[in-house]
């Protein structure tokens, strides 16, 4: 796996910055069972992510900013804006 750079918890999901594998989400609902349910793989390095509503913001050296809406429980984050 990759190295996590930022985690933010909304509601009953964990959005993880992880360095080579972008943004992660993880239901933590059951805290004794974390199960990752969405993911985007940033083209550079995420190193941060901040989450407002169904929106992730993830800092990516070397792709800029990705703006990235988590849409349902089962699927990928999409992209709404690229750089």
């Amino acid at each position: 796996q990759g190295v996590v750079e930022g985690v933010t918890v909304s509601g009953d999901y964990a959005y993880v910055a992880d360095y080579k594998e972008g943004l992660r989400v993880i239901d933590v609902s059951d805290p004794t069972s974390p199960t990752e349910v969405g993911y985007y793989n940033t083209p550079g390095y995420a190193e941060d992510v901040a989450v407002s509503g169904d929106y992730a913001y993830v800092a990516d050296g070397g792709g800029g900013i990705f703006i990235l809406r988590f849409v349902s429980r089962w699927s990928i984050c999409l992209p709404l804006i690229l750089r």
